[in-house]
């Protein structure tokens, strides 16, 4: 799979799990205009269709996503980010 294609799949997972937002809004914020298509790459990459990975509960079991993992990185100030590369 490629890496876009990964980032995308990320973060409409990230949607699909902490807003309520519909498929296509979220196909949409994750750069795919055509919901449909979405909903095909997304049930080609996941085994099930957006509303049915929404509905099964993953959001409560989902590791820590790639956006709040760069977001966190992000808010460290740079004697934080040093210490832990050290």
């Amino acid at each position: 799979m490629q890496y876009q294609t990964q980032l995308r799949m990320a973060r409409a997972r990230e949607l699909l799990d902490t807003t309520d937002q519909s498929i296509a809004a979220v196909a949409s914020a994750t750069g795919y205009p055509d919901s449909f298509y979405f909903a095909r790459q997304f049930k080609k990459v996941h085994d099930m269709t957006p509303s049915g990975y929404r509905g099964s509960g993953k959001a409560k079991h989902s590791q820590a996503s790639p956006w709040r993992l760069l977001a966190s990185e992000r808010n460290k100030t740079q004697s934080e980010r040093l210490s832990v590369s050290a």
